[in-house]
Protein backbone atom coordinates (compact mmCIF):
# COMPACT_ATOMS: atom_id res chain seq x y z
CA UNK A 1 0.00 0.00 0.00
CA UNK A 2 1.27 3.56 -0.93
CA UNK A 3 0.14 6.89 0.86
CA UNK A 4 0.97 10.17 -0.67
CA UNK A 5 1.16 12.51 1.75
CA UNK A 6 0.72 15.50 -0.49
CA UNK A 7 -0.32 15.30 -4.19
CA UNK A 8 1.46 17.71 -6.20
CA UNK A 9 1.94 17.03 -9.93
CA UNK A 10 4.94 18.05 -10.38
CA UNK A 11 6.11 15.04 -8.48
CA UNK A 12 3.67 12.29 -10.01
CA UNK A 13 6.86 10.54 -11.50
CA UNK A 14 8.54 10.31 -8.10
CA UNK A 15 4.83 8.45 -7.30
CA UNK A 16 4.32 6.02 -9.93
CA UNK A 17 8.00 5.18 -9.10
CA UNK A 18 7.64 4.46 -5.61
CA UNK A 19 4.62 2.98 -6.29
CA UNK A 20 5.94 0.16 -8.91
CA UNK A 21 9.02 -0.37 -6.39
CA UNK A 22 6.80 -0.82 -3.61
CA UNK A 23 5.17 -3.69 -4.82
CA UNK A 24 9.01 -5.66 -4.75
CA UNK A 25 8.30 -5.27 -0.89
CA UNK A 26 5.91 -6.20 1.96
CA UNK A 27 5.73 -3.31 3.39
CA UNK A 28 3.80 -0.15 3.22
CA UNK A 29 5.45 2.51 1.52
CA UNK A 30 4.42 6.52 1.80
CA UNK A 31 5.87 9.70 -0.57
CA UNK A 32 6.24 12.19 2.45
CA UNK A 33 6.76 15.59 1.11
CA UNK A 34 8.48 18.68 3.56
CA UNK A 35 8.35 22.25 3.20
CA UNK A 36 10.13 25.21 4.86
CA UNK A 37 7.61 27.65 6.48
CA UNK A 38 6.33 30.35 4.34
CA UNK A 39 5.05 30.35 0.57
CA UNK A 40 5.98 26.81 -0.93
CA UNK A 41 7.68 26.45 -4.29
CA UNK A 42 8.96 24.22 -6.54
CA UNK A 43 12.81 24.50 -5.66
CA UNK A 44 11.75 24.33 -1.54
CA UNK A 45 10.24 20.51 -1.94
CA UNK A 46 11.78 18.06 -0.08
CA UNK A 47 10.82 14.28 -0.45
CA UNK A 48 11.35 11.79 2.08
CA UNK A 49 10.70 8.34 1.30
CA UNK A 50 9.23 6.03 4.72
CA UNK A 51 8.56 2.23 4.47
CA UNK A 52 6.72 1.39 7.11
CA UNK A 53 7.54 -2.89 7.62
CA UNK A 54 5.89 -2.87 11.11
CA UNK A 55 4.81 -5.76 12.73
CA UNK A 56 4.91 -8.31 9.79
CA UNK A 57 6.44 -10.75 11.61
CA UNK A 58 10.31 -10.38 9.95
CA UNK A 59 12.97 -11.97 11.74
CA UNK A 60 15.26 -10.36 9.65
CA UNK A 61 15.47 -7.34 6.70
CA UNK A 62 13.27 -6.90 3.90
CA UNK A 63 15.16 -8.35 0.81
CA UNK A 64 14.06 -5.09 -1.63
CA UNK A 65 13.41 -1.72 -0.26
CA UNK A 66 12.41 1.29 -2.67
CA UNK A 67 15.73 3.03 -3.84
CA UNK A 68 16.62 6.35 -1.64
CA UNK A 69 14.50 4.99 1.46
CA UNK A 70 15.15 7.66 4.20
CA UNK A 71 12.60 6.43 6.87
CA UNK A 72 12.27 2.40 7.56
CA UNK A 73 10.03 1.55 10.53
CA UNK A 74 10.68 -1.89 11.67
CA UNK A 75 8.73 -1.77 15.10
CA UNK A 76 7.11 -5.27 16.37
CA UNK A 77 9.59 -7.78 14.49
CA UNK A 78 11.87 -9.88 15.77
CA UNK A 79 14.82 -8.60 13.57
CA UNK A 80 18.35 -9.56 15.61
CA UNK A 81 20.19 -7.75 12.74
CA UNK A 82 19.78 -4.64 10.38
CA UNK A 83 22.42 -3.71 7.47
CA UNK A 84 22.38 -1.11 5.22
CA UNK A 85 21.57 -1.92 1.44
CA UNK A 86 24.07 -0.48 -0.67
CA UNK A 87 22.75 0.68 -4.54
CA UNK A 88 24.96 -0.92 -7.08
Amino acid sequence: MIKQILSSPLNQSDFQTLKEECKGTVCDCELIYVTPPGELTQRQLIVFISVNCSYRGLTEMPEFLPTDTNILHLSGNKVIYIYIILAP
